[in-house]
C-alpha cells in the first residue's frame, strides 16, 4: 500500500478514433479470413505509420487499441524550450490531417480527433511479468521476465484528460461533433495560453554571422523570447494566433482558425466548450503572401 500521495501530473491527450471501422467486420462476419475485414488491417497500417511523425517522440507517448489511438504529452516543465512544444503541437495538428489524407483517399470515411487537458497519476507498476510470481534458476526466470502478463502504461492508468477525450469523442454526431474532423477542448486552448505566455524562455536564432568552413555552419545565441496569443473573431470564424516576441519584435509563428460558434458540451460532469478546427497555419509558414495551410474541411 502507498504511503505518499500520487504526483499529480496535467497533460494533453488526443483521442482519435478510426470511423466506420466495424462496418467492415460486420460485412465480413468478423473474420480475419475475410478479405473484407482484411481492408481494416491496411487502415491500421496508416494509422501505425502517423505514430512515427511526432517532432517529439521522447515525451509523447501514444497508445493504441483496435481503431483507436489515444496520445499524451505532459506538460512540459517551466524553462523548456518553447519550441519544442510548439513543434509537438504542429506534429498534432498536422498529423490528424495527414492521416485523413491518406484514409480518405482509400474510400475510407477517416478519422475523427480530439484534444483535451487535465490531470494523471500512475498508482502502480506499469506491467507484470510471469518472471515476478516465476520459482526457478536465475537463468529461465530472465526468460519468464519477458513475458508480460498484465500491461498497465504509466500515462494511463488514471488519466483524466484521456477519459474526457475519449467520452467527447465517442459523442459523435449525436454530441454535435460530426465527421473525421479536428476538436480541440476550451481547456485545452487555455493551458496552451497560460503555459506560453506566462513564461519567458530561451530561444536560439543566428548571431548574424557564419562559418564559411567545409559545411559552412550557422552560428548561433541564445536570446529572451515571450509569447503572446491573440484571439479575433470574424463572421464565420475564430482565430487563435501565436506570436513570438523578440527584442520587441513580434513574429507570427503560427494560427489555428476555428468555426466561429463553439460546441456546448455537457455530459458526464464535462461542461466545456469545444472547438471546430477549420484550417491550421502551421509552424513559421505564415507568410501572408502564399497563406500556406492546412484545410480541414479539404483532405486532399
Amino acid at each position: 500500500m502507498r504511503t505518499k500521495p500520487e504526483k499529480i501530473i496535467q497533460n494533453f491527450c488526443i483521442w482519435t478514433d478510426l470511423l466506420g471501422f466495424g462496418n467492415a467486420f460486420e460485412e465480413g462476419e468478423w473474420s480475419l479470413q475475410n478479405s473484407v475485414c482484411r481492408k481494416n488491417l491496411e487502415r491500421l497500417h496508416r494509422l501505425e505509420i502517423s505514430l512515427h511523425q511526432s517532432n517529439d517522440p521522447s515525451k509523447e507517448v501514444a497508445f493504441v487499441l483496435n481503431d483507436g489511438l489515444a496520445s499524451v504529452y505532459d506538460l512540459p516543465e517551466y524553462g523548456d524550450d518553447a519550441m519544442r512544444f510548439l513543434w509537438w503541437l504542429h506534429s498534432a495538428l498536422s498529423n490528424h490531417w495527414l492521416l485523413n489524407r491518406h484514409d480518405i483517399q482509400y474510400g475510407n470515411p477517416g478519422a475523427r480527433s480530439v484534444m483535451t487537458f487535465g490531470d494523471r497519476v500512475s498508482s502502480w507498476r506499469e506491467h507484470t511479468t510471469f518472471g515476478d510470481c516465476f520459482f526457478g534458476s536465475p537463468e529461465r526466470k530472465k526468460l519468464a521476465d519477458k513475458k508480460i502478463c498484465i500491461y498497465s502504461p504509466e500515462e494511463f492508468q488514471l488519466n483524466l484528460a484521456f477519459s474526457k477525450a475519449y467520452i467527447i469523442e465517442t459523442s459523435g454526431t449525436k454530441g454535435g461533433l460530426p465527421g473525421p474532423n479536428m476538436y480541440i477542448d476550451k481547456k485545452a486552448l487555455d493551458a496552451i495560453e497560460l503555459y506560453l505566455c506566462h513564461n519567458s524562455f530561451l530561444h536560439l536564432m543566428p548571431n548574424g554571422s557564419e562559418d564559411y568552413g567545409d559545411h559552412g555552419v550557422l552560428n548561433f545565441k541564445k536570446v529572451l523570447a515571450c509569447y503572446e496569443i491573440t484571439k479575433t473573431i470574424d463572421s464565420d470564424a475564430l482565430y487563435f494566433n501565436i506570436y513570438r516576441i523578440i527584442e520587441n519584435i513580434k513574429h507570427k509563428v503560427m494560427s489555428l482558425q476555428f468555426f466561429s460558434s463553439p460546441i456546448k458540451f455537457n455530459k458526464r460532469g464535462i461542461t466545456t466548450e469545444i472547438y471546430h478546427l477549420k484550417k491550421y497555419f502551421p509552424l513559421d509558414e505564415v507568410d501572408e503572401e502564399t497563406h500556406f495551410f492546412f484545410d480541414y474541411d479539404n483532405y486532399c
